[in-house]
């Protein structure tokens, strides 16, 4: 059996939009093979390193090396130093970027020189057997794990989607980078096998994220929780109608998925699988029963635990494959999922589901971000429970009163630490050894004033105006982005903004929701601003923020019931 990518589109057919200009499948094939050129002859086991921002430099990159008979190698983000260790592997004989890494091929000027007559010969078929891609997974100690997928099972798996659940999907914008398995099927692969086009960049901000699904005419947005979580700062005009979404990599917090549903129509499919399983189920998120994927079959062991019989696990792997996921099975096939079998612990001999623990904390209004994990204790507890927190608006001891509520209290976080945000790759999944040097960094650090704070003085002579000093050491600059530092959207919209409105008017506490949101000029570390905000309504303030002339973001906070 082989698989064809481009097979049901015609040459002319739109293949990516967006940043970089429009491109037909003709266009792709014409600079796949541009770029084939300047490979070298395959070998035994022969990789092509990948590490292209663009989607569509991405995707000419993919089919240029199975097209020159090269496997490819996906790195586990962009980062520099990630490229070079991976370079360096057995068989990796090219580097082929747009401009992410240092050395090795950058295809930019060789896409820009391949301009003129388009490829109207069709792409060969790829034998199942044939492997084509070699994930390096982060995990969550960060540590590059490979995973190689066959044509049978990569191929196969967006095939398998393109009928299932992302059927009737003509235009994708993505979130999640395309070096992800999950950013890889459904932003790249499912478009290509089924007709569909794809949006070039990756936006991550709200705003931008928008902008980009207009720009694209999308009718779906790939993301993952910690990116549709961010989608509450827009109004319900902002995204259009009718929008489809899929979300991956971790459990989507109901109140996001109700938040979703209630603004904007947007029922988010869930999907459950793994860089190593695959896909193995899919739901709607105003459900919590789970649904095997075609051609997947899911059973369970008297004690939970997932047994998975599926085309899309390692073909050598022993069937059925036991995941490490604990699931109860309906008598229809579906089935609900528990959490991961790893993630159950004992502190003195009291059980805890960090997974549990972790969900009652993101069901936190104010709560953007939460970790929960276990760490081995040198006590008689054995084990014991470390929370990270993105919380601007609570204190330590007030989210370890709403966990004693409902938890034992020998099982709570000790230590339970709040955080500017954590560190997570930009598919949103989260490395663990990463944070642990950051809770050292934090719990560390002396007593100091907060680095959460702006120096904000209210204006004399203009009611409601303030003046706004930026500080270079704001938390929130810290990994945002590396480089070239901007403040966040949703801390200009909490601390710069809500503090300051709750000021001027102490009776307005809780925001209900925003609308006209607009950021049009990034904030620095250093800027001087001037804060504006007015009161057209008991329950409603508009705000304006400035540099000068320069107008950096603006729009309205709703409050009341």
């Amino acid at each position: 059996m082989t698989f064809t990518p481009l097979g049901r589109h015609a040459p002319g057919s739109v293949v990516a939009v967006g940043d970089g200009g429009e491109r037909t499948a003709a266009d792709l094939l014409r600079d796949a093979r541009a770029i084939a050129r300047t490979l070298s002859e395959p070998s035994s086991g022969s990789q092509v390193l990948v590490v292209c921002g663009d989607r569509y430099a991405f995707a000419a990159c993919l089919l240029a090396a199975w097209m020159r008979g090269h496997a490819v190698a996906l790195p586990p983000n962009l980062l520099e130093r990630t490229a070079d260790t991976l370079s360096g592997l057995p068989g990796v004989r090219h580097i082929l970027h747009d401009g992410e890494a240092p050395g090795g091929i950058c295809v930019r000027p060789i896409l820009e020189s391949a301009a003129g007559a388009p490829d109207l010969a069709g792409l060969p078929g790829f034998a199942a057997d044939r492997p084509l891609v070699t994930l390096f997974t982060s995990g969550t100690t960060g540590a590059p794990r490979a995973c190689t997928k066959t044509a049978g099972q990569l191929l196969g798996e967006a095939e398998m989607l393109g009928r299932g659940p992302c059927a009737g999907v003509r235009r994708v914008v993505s979130t999640v980078p395309p070096i992800h398995i999950y950013g890889l099927l459904f932003g790249v692969l499912v478009p290509l096998m089924h007709g569909g086009a794809f949006a070039r960049g990756t936006p991550l901000h709200a705003p931008s994220v928008a902008a980009a699904i207009g720009a694209a005419g999308a009718d779906a947005l790939v993301s993952a929780p910690a990116h549709l979580r961010g989608l509450e700062l827009l109004g319900p005009d902002d995204l259009p109608r009718p929008l489809r979404a899929f979300s991956s990599g971790a459990a989507l917090p109901q109140a996001v998925g109700e938040m979703l549903l209630a603004r904007f129509g947007l029922a988010v499919t869930e999907v459950l699988g793994s860089s190593e399983t695959g896909g193995i189920a899919s739901r709607n998120r105003t459900g919590d029963v789970w649904r095997p994927l075609p051609g997947v079959r899911v059973s369970a062991t008297p004690d939970g635990q997932m047994l998975l019989d599926s085309p899309f696990v390692p073909p050598d792997a022993e069937r059925p494959f036991a995941c490490a996921d604990r699931i109860a099975m309906n008598d229809d096939g579906t089935f609900r999922h528990l959490g991961r079998r790893d993630r159950v612990v004992k502190v003195a001999s009291k059980r805890v589901d960090l997974d549990e623990m972790q969900e009652a904390l993101l069901g936190l209004p104010g709560v953007s971000d939460a970790a929960v994990f276990a760490e081995e204790a040198e006590s008689a507890r054995g084990v014991h429970v470390v929370a990270a927190v993105v919380a601007p608006t609570w204190s330590t001891r007030a989210l370890r009163d709403v966990l004693s509520a409902q938890f034992d209290a020998v099982v709570l976080p000790r230590p339970l630490v709040r955080v500017p945000r954590l560190p997570r790759e930009p598919s949103g999944k989260l490395q663990l050894d990463r944070l642990r040097a950051l809770l050292r960094d934090v719990i560390a650090q002396p007593r100091r004033p907060p680095r959460h704070a702006f120096d904000a003085r209210p204006v004399a002579a203009h009611p409601g105006w303030f003046d706004v000093h930026v500080p270079r050491d704001l938390a929130y600059f810290d990994g945002h982005f590396d480089g070239q530092p901007i403040l966040p959207g949703v801390v200009q919209l909490e601390l710069l903004v809500g503090r300051q409105v709750t000021v001027a008017w102490p009776e307005l506490t809780r925001p209900r929701r925003f609308t006209r949101l607009k950021f049009r000029s990034p904030i620095r570390p250093g800027d001087d601003l001037v804060l504006a905000l007015v009161r057209p309504d008991a329950d409603r303030v508009e705000f304006e923020v400035r540099r000068g002339a320069t107008v950096c973001s603006s729009g309205a906070i709703h409050y009341g019931g």
